[in-house]
């Protein structure tokens, strides 16, 4: 099993370096000049300094280009850079690291801004290197303007507080003439990337440009994948503690089997290969396990135990795929909680004492846990619909006993279907 995940570890680690996903789309260059071009996408979390081009969309056939080499470039069906040289406001904005005597600190900065909306006000994003979100929006072909949420510690009394100024609402009722509809908006608007673009839009849209084609970033959210899933499982239960125990003299071995529902969670950019990936099952197991304690050939006894247990499994899962292909490998890890609701418990106990032989019926566990926790790691790939994957888990078992573990080990392939 160690060799199967180091395997699709590997293969994955050789599939990520191997892919460099190049696009098409175009790049400005300082004298105007616009160069269709093959631009390497890495979904930036963060505003780029530079960008790596091709004629041919290989590997072997790039040239990187800076900020200071460009005006602009874009993703054919994607993002939008444009490059300004402006000022841009980088106090800090977290409560335990702005002071009573904290300044504000504006630094003039060369960037390549996201553009977000194009029209009669252009929007524009960036994301600088200290993590720090800022919006700033342009009329024309004037100098973009930053919309600021102004925080500030004062003291009263002996006492910090924390104040905000909403001076992004003076700009935008500033910049933005007629439309009366839109600009009453402003008051109670909050002071975040989705809710003034959605501004922006809805002014482009009231009052449109002469000159300045309208744009619209697409959005960023989060896609749902949605599959059925059954798997069969090699179990096995191993108890732990009391020596003296049957139980833990006892080795238990069995199948299990699962079927339910999975529901795959994209996260938007990095190529969409991470995602929250949770799954509702139905999940059953039964092993079994045999014991002989013999003193002498006339004084021994044997047991026949059967453990099973059926449920409902919640799996919760960080999954890493490679989307850009047509068979698409995939890891995943996280946890599982299952919930018990039927459960077969017995021994069957031989005892022979000389001529005397008797049989009795027990319970194999003193108490049934009714919910176990698991870790779960797997492997596997996808081919258009179809899913198969190698599932590990791993859990706390049955035993509701503290004294007794019982660590439950269930290793098995998943089959799936795709459904969206």
């Amino acid at each position: 099993m160690k060799a199967i995940f180091t395997s699709f570890l590997i293969f994955i680690a050789i599939s990520v370096q191997a892919q460099n996903k190049f696009v098409q789309g175009y790049y400005v260059t300082n004298q105007q000049d616009s160069v269709s071009c093959f631009i390497e996408n890495k979904n930036w979390s963060k505003n780029p300094k530079t960008i790596i081009v091709s004629g041919s969309g290989k590997q072997g056939d790039t040239q990187t280009k800076s900020i200071e080499q460009l005006q602009a470039f874009g993703l054919t069906g994607g993002d939008i850079y444009e490059r300004f040289v402006l000022p841009v406001n980088k106090s800090r904005v977290h409560e335990n690291m702005i002071k009573v005597t904290t300044p504000q600190v504006v630094e003039t900065d060369t960037v390549f801004m996201k553009v977000m909306a194009k029209g009669s006000l252009n929007l524009y994003y960036l994301k600088s290197e200290s993590g720090k979100e800022h919006l700033f929006v342009q009329e024309g072909a004037g100098q973009p303007k930053e919309l600021l949420l102004l925080k500030n510690k004062v003291e009263v009394n002996g006492l910090n507080y924390m104040t905000q100024e909403e001076a992004f609402k003076d700009t935008l009722q500033s910049m933005m003439v007629g439309c009366e509809a839109i600009k009453s908006k402003i008051s109670a608007l909050r002071f975040s990337t989705k809710a003034i673009r959605n501004l922006v839009v809805g002014y482009n849209e009231c009052k449109p440009s002469a000159t300045t084609p309208t744009y619209v970033a697409p959005d960023e959210k989060f896609e749902t994948e949605i599959a059925l899933m059954a798997g069969g499982f090699s179990t096995a239960l191993k108890f732990t503690g009391d020596d003296k125990n049957e139980l833990v003299k006892t080795a238990f071995d069995g199948t299990g089997y699962t079927a339910g529902v999975a529901f795959n969670f994209v996260v938007p950019r990095l190529h969409q290969r991470w995602s929250i990936y949770t799954e509702l099952l139905w999940k059953a197991y039964s092993v079994t396990g045999d014991y002989e304690e013999r003193i002498s050939s006339e004084n021994y006894f044997t047991s026949s135990s059967k453990i099973g247990v059926q449920g409902i499994g919640l799996t919760a899962m960080l999954r890493y795929q490679l989307k850009e292909r047509a068979v698409k490998p995939f890891i995943n890890a996280g946890v599982a909680n299952n919930f018990v609701f039927n459960h077969t418990n017995e021994k069957v106990i031989n005892r022979n004492f000389y001529s005397v032989q008797s049989e009795k019926t027990v319970e194999a566990v003193n108490g049934i846990r009714k919910h176990e926790q698991a870790w779960v790691v797997g492997a596997g790939l996808s081919y258009k619909n179809m899913i198969t994957e190698f599932r590990l888990e791993r859990g706390n078992g049955v035993s509701e006993v503290q004294a007794i573990g019982s660590p439950k080990t269930m290793f098995g392939i998943m089959l799936g279907y795709q459904l969206k």
